[in-house]
């Protein structure tokens, strides 16, 4: 939470709340940064909080620079193709969701990974160092429990980590 830091992205707390919305606005600057196409992308999340932040639905009372600055990242994505949010219940044993929760404990334990980022890792305090930015797509005509709930056609899905 160093405001120095070039990871910095407004989070006054180290909360859930924060977590949701932090990993939201890494899944805007990762398709910003490094994906660059007008294909469709579709941020897959389970927290109605950060999803309403990200989206202006709700104002924010606390964390207002990080809510700030998730609208700004996704207004920025938005110019550069469609994106919207696709909701997935949380430990429902939903695959990518499942796969983010574990990416989010291996980052609680100081595990990390620089795929997909470009700030150097070194560079950001523990707790903040991004895990991975995992970015699916669903196949066409193979449609089951593990794929209920994602885009088709070849949309992205992009599974953000917490911290």
């Amino acid at each position: 939470l160093k405001q120095s830091s070039p990871s910095f992205l407004g989070a006054e707390v180290g909360s859930n709340n924060t977590g949701e919305l932090s990993a939201i606005c890494h899944a805007l600057l990762w398709l910003i940064q490094h994906q660059s196409t007008s294909m469709p992308a579709v941020i897959c999340y389970d927290s109605e909080y950060a999803a309403n932040q990200a989206q202006g639905r709700h104002q924010a009372h606390k964390n207002v620079a990080l809510s700030m600055r998730s609208r700004k990242l996704l207004q920025e994505a938005r110019a550069q193709r469609p994106v919207r949010f696709l909701h997935v219940k949380g430990h429902s044993n939903h695959r990518w969701n499942d796969h983010a929760d574990t990416l989010a404990n291996r980052g609680a334990a100081g595990q990390c990974s620089d795929r997909g980022f470009s700030v150097a890792v070194s560079a950001m305090p523990a707790p903040l160092r991004p895990l991975e930015a995992t970015a699916t797509s669903s196949t066409v005509g193979k449609r089951d429990a593990s794929t209920a709930g994602l885009p088709e056609n070849g949309q992205r899905c992009l599974t953000a980590v917490r911290r």
